[in-house]
């Protein structure tokens, strides 16, 4: 990309809990690093209903930053 221009990144099911992110930015051609960006942005999450259960994490608790879509089943014997 030369010029102006962007970079859009999208995630359909953006796997992490409430909380704050700071990002960094790594861009290399060639195998030669071009640009390195400590803390480039910060992006700010908040709680929502990820499974689909009507439930969300409660507030000030935390059980872990990333979320994943699963399913359980019992086998029997």
């Amino acid at each position: 990309m030369s010029g102006d221009g962007r970079i859009d990144f999208l995630v359909r099911d953006w796997p992490l809990s409430n909380g704050s992110y700071h990002v960094n930015v790594y861009i290399e051609s060639d195998r030669v690093v071009q640009d390195y960006i400590n803390d480039a942005s910060v992006i700010e999450v908040i709680n929502g209903d990820f499974y689909g259960t009507g439930k969300v994490l409660p507030e000030g608790g935390r059980t872990g930053s990333v979320l994943v879509k699963h399913s359980w089943r019992q086998v029997e014997g």
